[in-house]
């Protein structure tokens, strides 16, 4: 046999695996990692809704002699967020809110009902944890503001109401496509709540401030959206371009 002679292919066995194996590296390099990844926009819209509430106080604190009712409650929000980390979320959302409810602050007027208008936004931070290609469970904490109109039926006092909320929420996406989901958040678990009100009345204005401490874990509050993903220059974060 000379120095100097043609390798057979034979002599390295491994070879077809090692060549397979960088192909197949190449390819995933190619394919984005999932539907919920870093640099990636979302946006979403939602209805939340509030039957019956619920409350296990551990403080509280209020100069209120009595509590109103939170009665029936229907909730619309606009959401924007971005993906600052694979599954991490960060969003904004506008919000509209409707309420219809008994009015407690008025002895022996149980006839009466206040019907509450507000407006406001939310911040929040979600975290996705993948289970399966097609579903996810994730936990959302979100900080909430409202403005809130009150009016009485028959007319009556006003309420003007500003409110301030911190609560978190477990959830449950769907994924329909890699960009199309339906998100389901079940309950709030409510961290801190704070409350100022102005009651105008005929002859006078009363102002009361409640504020809540502690956990509180509104368990009928739901609220159901579709949400959608993308990427606004038209390419996944993690593509690579295709080896030469």
């Amino acid at each position: 046999m000379s120095a100097a002679h043609a390798v057979d292919a034979s002599e390295f066995p491994f070879q077809d695996i090692l060549e397979e194996s960088v192909i197949h590296t190449v390819k995933l390099k190619k394919q984005p990692r999932g539907p919920i990844e870093e640099g990636r926009w979302f946006i979403g819209a939602y209805a939340e809704g509030n039957l019956k509430e619920l409350d296990f106080a551990i403080f509280r604190e209020s100069d209120n002699p009595e509590e109103r009712d939170d009665g029936k409650r229907l909730t619309g929000l606009l959401t924007v967020g971005y993906f600052f980390k694979d599954n991490v979320l960060v969003s904004g959302s506008l919000l509209y809110d409707y309420v219809k409810r008994d009015n407690a602050f008025i002895e022996g007027d149980s006839d009466v009902d206040t019907y509450d208008v507000g407006r406001g936004g939310e911040l929040a931070v979600r975290y996705y944890n993948m289970i399966g290609t097609k579903t996810a469970l994730f936990i959302q904490s979100s900080a909430q503001f409202l403005y809130t109109e009150s009016k009485e039926t028959p007319p009556g006092d006003k309420f003007m109401t500003w409110t301030g909320r911190w609560f978190v929420s477990p959830g449950l996406a769907i994924f329909f496509t890699k960009r199309l989901s339906l998100d389901i958040l079940f309950g709030q678990l409510n961290l801190f709540e704070y409350e100022k009100q102005k009651d105008v009345q005929e002859n006078q204005t009363i102002r009361r401030d409640t504020s809540i401490h502690g956990l509180t874990y509104d368990i009928f509050t739901t609220r159901v959206g579709f949400s959608y993903n993308f990427d606004l220059f038209g390419s996944y974060r993690g593509a690579q371009p295709a080896a030469a």
